[in-house]
């Protein structure tokens, strides 16, 4: 093979690689208010709120609300920033199934990681998870939409 077939092959191997990031995203959209749902699918009270905004390196910026308590701040510093999630992170969030029949994007900090996905043999069916971090593994939290969350 010479260097011209060579630099071809890398280029096309690149671009399949990244064909899947690219095709699926998180959109501005996606911010929004969503309750965090207990494991057998009821509400939490627990409300966690994604903005988005063009303005600024941080382009996502993320407040929590617990029961009864203000909304507070969870963007910070150092460590939690949003940043896009690799294809090996949504292997480490995901089994294979869900990969291999969703359309997926994420964004993620130190912390957690707010997920879009959409079937990809049924767009319609979609949705968002968040992810927390904090631990050795990644333990999904199951989230819905609120419309009007009370302040």
């Amino acid at each position: 093979m010479n260097t011209l077939s060579i630099r071809r092959a890398l280029i096309v191997v690149v671009l399949l690689a990244t064909s899947h990031q690219a095709a699926y995203a998180l959109t501005p959209d996606d911010a929004g208010t969503y309750e965090w749902l207990k494991p057998n699918g009821q509400p939490s009270g627990v409300l966690y709120q994604l903005s988005y905004s063009k303005d600024g390196p941080d382009k996502w910026i993320a407040r929590g609300k617990f029961p009864n308590q203000e909304w507070r701040g969870i963007s910070c510093d150092r460590g939690c920033q949003y940043r896009d999630s690799s294809a090996d992170d949504l292997k480490r969030f995901f089994p294979e199934s869900w990969l291999a029949n969703a359309n997926i994007s994420c964004i993620q900090n130190d912390a957690q990681a707010f997920c879009a996905y959409s079937g990809k043999s049924d767009p319609g069916r979609n949705g968002h998870i968040i992810f927390a971090l904090t631990t050795s593994k990644p333990v999904p939290v199951m989230v819905r939409r609120v419309a009007n969350p009370q302040d």
